[in-house]
């Protein structure tokens, strides 16, 4: 499968969430490269932004991190970031409270997953006037027998 762009590109002030939309339920993945590329970065360094890749198991209604892209700090500048996450590897942490934007940054979670994913990131805004420019693209990569 070729790169997709996950959450397009745009300058955020403020905290929010996107789901991701792509042909297929990614309960069928079995592994992702995905990129975080700060692109635009107009903030004091008491500014942070915070993305995470999160998945739903019941349509939606509540969703558990996948994984924390490192924590930008508001004057690192432009910055690209890399997640790999795997499905056939035994869980992180395999029995834990289901909580959306828990983990730590840098963190992955290994493990199966839902097949509804979305995009949640959060805007620590100090300055009074944070703004990060940036998008998420990935490879998802099926097995075979589901291509």
């Amino acid at each position: 499968m070729s790169v997709a762009t996950l959450l397009a590109s745009a300058a955020r002030t403020s905290s929010g969430t996107a789901a991701i939309s792509l042909t297929r339920d990614f309960s069928e993945a079995i592994s992702a490269a995905l990129l975080l590329d700060v692109t635009v970065d107009e903030s004091t360094a008491a500014d942070r932004l915070n993305v995470y890749v999160q998945h739903s198991l019941d349509g939606g209604t509540t969703y558990d991190d996948i994984g924390h892209f490192t924590e930008h700090a508001g004057n690192g500048g432009a910055k690209q970031y890399r997640m790999q996450w795997v499905r056939d590897i035994t869980p992180t942490d395999p029995e834990r409270l289901i909580a959306a934007a828990s983990l730590g940054a840098g963190v992955v979670q290994a493990g199966p997953v839902g097949p509804d994913w979305r995009i949640q990131w959060a805007v620590t805004d100090d300055s009074g006037s944070a703004s990060f420019t940036f998008s998420v693209k990935g490879q998802i990569n099926r097995s075979r027998d589901n291509r």
